[in-house]
């Protein structure tokens, strides 16, 4: 394994760098606003879980440019991309039914779980502990180390 990170820190795209990332940011921000605490601590909370939501992309992204071949990268991405975009209609729907249905602290409730749960993948797949490994492409190189994808 070619990680660079430091022997005591994990790399940052491991599993348990995804983990306290959406620790930080998934369910506990459901929680907070379920919770209707003071203006300021909501406000506090929700920076926090920002900041967690701005480690995620740049944790995971290079995972994808480094194990997507660079010949279908384009492709991959933006079926990424319109899978995203597609779904979120889906979640407002379901939002406004859940809100309809069981009030808002229900609806927070029931997304929050669906984060927690979504959130404990990279612990309970092992899929997810590959992450520390650099993927190679095109034997034993690197599509970040010049690779030929074709």
């Amino acid at each position: 394994s070619s990680n660079t990170s430091s022997p005591n820190w994990p790399s940052p795209a491991s599993p348990g760098a995804i983990l306290v990332a959406v620790g930080i940011e998934g369910a506990p921000r459901f929680a907070l606003l379920a919770l209707e605490p003071a203006p300021a601590v909501l406000l506090t909370g929700l920076v926090v879980a920002g900041i967690g939501a701005g480690a995620l992309n740049p944790i995971l992204l290079p995972v994808v440019y480094e194990r997507v071949p660079e010949a279908v990268r384009g492709r991959v991405l933006s079926l990424l991309v319109g899978g995203v975009l597609a779904a979120m209609p889906l979640g407002s729907m379901a939002a406004g039914l859940l809100l309809d249905g069981v009030g808002l602290v229900g609806a927070l409730a029931a997304f929050g779980g669906l984060y927690l749960i979504a959130g404990t993948f990279p612990a309970v797949f092992r899929v997810w502990r590959g992450l520390d490994d650099p993927a190679p492409i095109g034997g034993d190189r690197l599509v970040s180390e010049g690779a030929r994808t074709d």
